[in-house]
């Protein structure tokens, strides 16, 4: 007798969603908000968790690679292949979001945003030639747009434009419209700038020309010279994007703007000041990708992560932040807020101005015009009883004040400081008026940061230290046989560094320290008890960085005082 056998049936695909709330990345209520606001705007389920910012895009890639078997690819981790980039131009690129990053035995190896687009998959394998498969891997759109700028050229698209403005060839068509030389230029220059990681844009106008500069992980670098014939009309876009007076030459401006740019929605802000040969204008970078970055990816050193997370266990209390403008202050803060339970908990934020939006976290807007300052800010934040309490900075003694009896009654305090180390902290605040006795029990940690330019991991050379430089530290440093020096590569820009990480101190308080406090102790006396309990300084923090091949010594010096810190105090 034959027994008739069936193939078995495919396993069912598991939906997207379903998957992320299987995993606990997604709960009930975000997935129904998240398909009604698909409905409501139509596009791929991913891109609009991301935009809801229900889920981070590493999340995200993760299910998706699980979803739908292709494996996932971080490509900023991959130096380009031009043999691999050369199958198609960077119009395809664009168009189908997929980029060639290896060849491997006769396969092209892709990246491609969305590896299930047979439209895109079957146009992409029509490119290659006879003997050549495709091999897709699943990567994050943002990498792809990053990759695609890197290789291909980002900044020619921008110099294309801008030739086409300065010679004058202005279409017929209105202002407003998109293809206008002018729009086109600023679109591109604003394309250029996210896509090489700057933080700010530099719009300097000088005697015969205006000189446009990028600062990429805090260095200015020269992107072109413009003309000046061409810089009004440039100025007045940049005005009407922002929201500003076009006429006005002569006065303080500040806006803000948002734009869609390579698949994400990213914010700028415009500072305008009249110089001598016209306006300057600095434009702010505000990409949320990059700067909402969980703890684990600032550069923390693993016992330092350690301790800020058992600090953010603490239920009361001010934790300080210290550093000068530009050291990571703000993004710490963020990074320590996503620690805390915000379904649980009661989280508010006094900013100026708000920079990023935070889920779950309610934030205000600090107004001094309208009488809103930090101190009103907080004691009216006080009355909605708040759990967890961000003041984005302590700049008088009102404030001060504040600060300190929110967390004497109970909330979790997080705020900062300009000092130059932890130890300064506490000087700072009783110049605001504060008495040693009420800072002492209610201070839980003062932590100083810098942020030092990281060694490109691809192109990075370990070998003995500069001659000069440590004749100069012999005295006061000890410093490692070989350190890392910066090189050059394509991966890196050849500049030889690529990022920054946090070199930082933290001094966490305890009953001691607190009795030291109250006593009015020098920062020498505070110094000697927190080493004996094993604190670390920010110089020391940096030499074991140094040590490791993460920093050059240059850019340590650059940002931390080796010779006076060295020993901690």
């Amino acid at each position: 007798m034959n027994v008739l056998t069936f193939p078995e049936a495919a396993p069912k695909r598991i939906l997207l969603g379903e998957w992320l709330c299987a995993h606990g990345l997604l709960n009930e209520d975000q997935l129904r908000l998240a398909l009604h606001e698909q409905k409501q705007h139509p596009d791929l389920l991913g891109r609009v968790l991301l935009k809801l910012r229900f889920v981070q895009e590493s999340q995200l890639l993760e299910a998706l690679s699980q979803q739908t078997g292709f494996p996932a690819i971080h490509l900023h981790q991959h130096l380009s292949d031009e043999d691999a980039c050369g199958f198609w131009d960077k119009e395809t690129a664009l168009r189908f979001n997929a980029v060639g990053f290896a060849l491997d035995d006769n396969a092209l190896c892709v990246a491609i945003a969305d590896p299930l687009d047979i439209r895109a998959t079957d146009n992409l394998r029509r490119m290659l030639p006879h003997g050549v498969a495709l091999r897709l891997f699943i990567a994050a759109q943002d990498d792809i747009m990053q990759f695609i700028a890197r290789v291909y050229g980002g900044s020619e698209n921008f110099k294309h434009h801008l030739s086409e403005m300065e010679q004058g060839i202005i279409a017929s068509a209105p202002e407003a419209h998109e293809h206008h030389p002018v729009i086109a230029t600023v679109e591109a220059l604003l394309a250029e700038s996210v896509a090489a990681g700057a933080s700010d844009i530099h719009l300097e106008p000088e005697e015969k020309s205006v000189r446009i500069r990028l600062r990429i992980d805090g260095l200015l670098k020269t992107l072109t010279l413009l003309h000046r014939a061409s810089w009004p009309r440039l100025a007045q876009r940049i005005k009407v994007l922002a929201g500003m007076d076009i006429v006005d030459s002569r006065n303080i401006q500040d806006g803000r703007f948002h734009l869609r740019l390579a698949g994400k929605s990213v914010d700028f802000r415009v500072s305008i000041l009249p110089t001598q040969h016209g306006e300057n204008i600095v434009i702010r970078i505000l990409d949320q990708a990059r700067a909402l970055l969980p703890l684990e990816e600032l550069g923390f050193s693993a016992p330092q992560e350690r301790l800020l997370r058992q600090l953010c266990l603490r239920p009361n209390g001010m934790l300080v932040l210290t550093g000068p403008v530009g050291s990571g202050k703000t993004t710490t803060l963020y990074a320590l807020l996503q620690l805390l339970d915000r379904n649980t908990r009661s989280i508010r934020t006094l900013e100026d101005p708000i920079e990023y939006q935070l889920d779950g976290i309610r934030q205000t807007q600090v107004r001094e015009n309208f009488g809103l300052s930090f101190a009103e800010g907080v004691r009216a934040v006080l009355r909605q009883d708040p759990n967890v309490l961000l003041i984005g900075e302590i700049r008088d003694a009102d404030t001060a004040q504040m600060a300190l009896r929110a967390a004497m009654t109970g909330s979790q305090v997080f705020t900062t400081l300009h000092t130059q180390d932890s130890f300064g902290v506490f000087a700072r605040l009783r110049e605001f008026g504060l008495s040693s006795g009420l800072m002492s029990g209610n201070i839980t940690a003062a932590v100083a940061q810098r942020l030092v330019r990281v060694l490109c991991p691809h192109c990075r050379q370990m070998r003995a230290p500069d001659a000069h430089l440590k004749g100069v530290l012999a005295s006061s440093v000890k410093l490692p046989a070989k350190v890392g020096h910066a090189v050059g590569c394509q991966a890196c820009d050849h500049t030889g560094h690529k990022g920054r990480m946090v070199i930082s101190e933290i001094l966490p308080m305890d009953g001691e320290l607190d009795e030291w406090v109250s006593n009015g102790a020098s920062r020498s006396q505070l110094f000697k008890c927190a080493r004996a309990k094993g604190f670390v300084s920010m110089a020391q923090d940096g030499l074991s960085k140094l040590e490791a091949g993460l920093v050059s010594l240059e850019s340590l010096m650059a940002e931390v005082d080796l010779i006076q810190n060295a020993g901690g105090a």
